[in-house]
């Protein structure tokens, strides 16, 4: 028997409202099953992902680089706009993540010291060239100010909302050595503190992904 376009299209069109019906009956029975499944073999599901992200992790960071290359000007724009909507709920979340990570893990609570050893010296317009500061930064108080304002940016470090970058994150140290050496001031430079601080965190330095931030929020 021949292809009836038509006479096809008609009835279609005649049961389509049964067929729609159909559709989302299935799907939500779909989904049912695969929520059951989960529930029944959630550790297992969990195991084998990590397995499968080990695994993988380059493949997962290519797809993940290349996601954002599409579309990363309106993830910028929904990160700051999240940001300016929950900014209580985010402050409340990293001020007790901090609490419970420094109690936890001792590389945690060097990392912490350490930034708090250098935001004090900032606070108080110098330090010594005995003390501890200048033996971790390697650097004179007033060579480090001359240094961190030589930027391309025009970032100055008694602006407001500015903030002392790592370049490579202390957190990428895996011991009390390596997150010394990190703080080294070569290992640093000027951010402001929105990128710095909910858009870079612990990532490594992306030169371009910060100058797309900067056109889209007319920083410069």
């Amino acid at each position: 028997m021949a292809y009836d376009k038509e006479k096809s299209a008609a009835y279609y069109k005649k049961h389509s409202e049964r067929y729609k019906a159909n559709r989302d009956k299935n799907k939500v029975a779909a989904a049912l099953r695969g929520a059951k499944h989960y529930k029944e073999n959630k550790e297992k599901i969990s195991i084998k992902n990590k397995k499968n992200y080990k695994e993988n992790k380059e493949l997962y960071a290519e797809a993940n680089r290349g996601y954002y290359k599409k579309n990363k000007l309106e993830m910028l724009k929904n990160s700051k706009r999240y940001r300016i909507e929950h900014q209580e709920e985010l402050n409340e979340y990293w001020k007790k993540y901090a609490i419970e990570r420094r109690e936890k893990d001792s590389n945690y609570r060097v990392k912490h010291l350490l930034r708090n050893l250098i935001h004090n010296s900032f606070k108080c317009k110098g330090y010594k060239k005995t003390s501890k500061t200048f033996l971790i930064l390697g650097i004179s108080y007033d060579k480090l100010i001359e240094y961190l304002n030589t930027n391309e940016y025009g970032l100055n470090v008694f602006d407001n909302d500015i903030d002392i970058d790592h370049i490579i994150p202390i957190s990428k140290g895996v011991n009390k050595e390596e997150i010394i050496s990190l703080c080294h001031y070569t290992n640093l430079q000027l951010l402001p503190s929105d990128y710095n601080r909910y858009i870079k965190r612990d990532f490594e330095w992306d030169k371009n992904h910060f100058e797309d931030w900067l056109k889209i929020n007319n920083k410069n």
